[in-house]
């Protein structure tokens, strides 16, 4: 049967596939590595006395609002323009904001490269989550989604040690070297990666010939974008994303205070943190859709809502023990819990928002989604430099955890919300 052995072909990838999947991969691993290489950086330059906590609470701030403004137009855009295009756009302008702030001679003009490179940023991911959307069933979904979304904790578990060689011998290195690398990706994807394939079926009435619609006739409606699952799901997503930019913007300076140590000393710790993230974000994906293929009916509301709702609680508990603690070695571990907790939820967010509402609204959801998630990014940046205490992060973040942890308990046990796209 025809039919059959076209669908045999749904659990395997030919490698153009896997080329594309590596691609996208490498694309957002240098997108992440591009915009938190100042995050990085930043301390030295404090340590230095030619940066501020000011600086960098501006450089985080204005990232994260002309990101949102970046990311909500390329999610509308998704649905109109040739996502690798739009891709190739993002990679080439990153790079040269990147490029430009090696070769400024101070790191004054830091703050205001930075909003140019949200503007840039933005255009990657959501061009990825289309490719992805369109190319993969939903089977299979929530493994390449994670996988390719924990490339974020990957750049950031090796930016410390990219960051820390590159200061050595010049500040500026730490921006050449990722802006150089990102260009050349960019001709790369440009040259190699086509999106000209028709989309695998889902459902068996879906005939093989059948392509995914570009009809823009349906009507918009404000009542599925913005309803009461959107928005929690948007509050969700918020609380998260401040506390993961957080943790990346203070964290350093916080253990560097809390154990009077120098700045080497404490990247160890931010690597428990991302690759903590990093198994969060796998597992996350794979537990999904494991749970979709073999608990339907046992389960009664979506399963990257549930597998979200245990990950904000792991997050949660970590951050409380982290508050009450005073040793290094077991902060290591309470950093990872902590990042496979924020991770592993942050790698479900941008799937549910487009499983959750009819296909047709996927992109507008992901775009208000993505909106809010920078909301939190911007209270990450400003308000935080002006605690008087480093210390007091933490706990900032374990209030921001609780929020959370109701807020997916709500979408899970009370709403018991449920995909309503396959």
């Amino acid at each position: 049967n025809e039919y059959k052995s076209y669908l045999s072909l749904k659990m395997s990838y030919s490698r153009s596939d896997l080329y594309t999947y590596a691609m996208l991969y490498l694309s957002y691993f240098m997108s992440y590595l591009s915009r938190k290489n100042i995050l990085y950086t930043a301390p030295y330059l404090i340590r230095d006395g030619i940066f501020s906590k000011a600086q960098l609470g501006s450089s985080q701030s204005l990232f994260s609002i002309t990101y949102a403004i970046s990311k909500l137009s390329a999610n509308i855009l998704t649905d109109w323009l040739d996502p690798v295009t739009m891709l190739t756009c993002g990679l080439f302008t990153t790079g040269g904001v990147n490029l430009l702030a090696g070769v400024m001679g101070s790191p004054d003009y830091l703050p205001y490269l930075w909003s140019l490179n949200g503007l840039s940023c933005g255009l990657c991911w959501p061009p990825i989550t289309k490719i992805l959307v369109t190319k993969v069933p939903v089977q299979n979904r929530g493994k390449l989604w994670s996988i390719i979304s924990s490339s974020m904790n990957t750049a950031s578990v090796l930016c410390p040690l990219i960051i820390a060689r590159c200061v050595n011998v010049s500040w500026n290195l730490a921006f050449l070297l990722p802006g150089i690398a990102i260009v050349l990706l960019g001709i790369l994807i440009y040259a190699t990666i086509s999106t000209e394939k028709e989309r695998v079926p889902e459902e068996k009435n879906v005939k093989r010939d059948d392509k995914p619609s570009t009809s823009t006739s349906v009507p918009f409606n404000y009542r599925e974008v913005l309803n009461s699952t959107v928005l929690l799901l948007s509050s969700a997503y918020c609380l998260h994303t401040f506390a993961v930019i957080a943790m990346a913007t203070w964290g350093q300076l916080y253990y560097v205070n809390k154990y009077h140590v120098n700045i080497e000393d404490t990247g160890t710790l931010l690597m428990a943190f991302e690759l903590g993230g990093f198994i969060g974000s796998t597992v996350s994906g794979f537990l999904s859709d494991y749970i979709t293929k073999n608990m339907t009916g046992v389960v009664e509301c979506s399963p990257r809502a549930l597998v979200s709702f245990g990950n904000a609680v792991t997050a949660w508990v970590a951050c409380s023990v982290a508050v009450y603690l005073d040793s290094m070695t077991l902060d290591h571990g309470l950093a990872f819990g902590f990042g496979f907790g924020c991770f592993g939820a942050i790698s479900m967010y941008g799937l549910m928002g487009r499983e959750l509402v009819p296909a047709q609204y996927g992109g507008s959801v992901s775009a208000v989604i993505c909106l809010a998630s920078q909301v939190g990014g911007f209270f990450a940046g400003v308000p935080l430099s002006y605690l008087p205490d480093n210390g007091q992060v933490l706990g900032v973040l374990a209030l921001a955890g609780i929020g959370n942890v109701g807020i997916l308990a709500v979408m899970c046990f009370v709403q018991r919300v449920k995909t309503k796209v396959e």
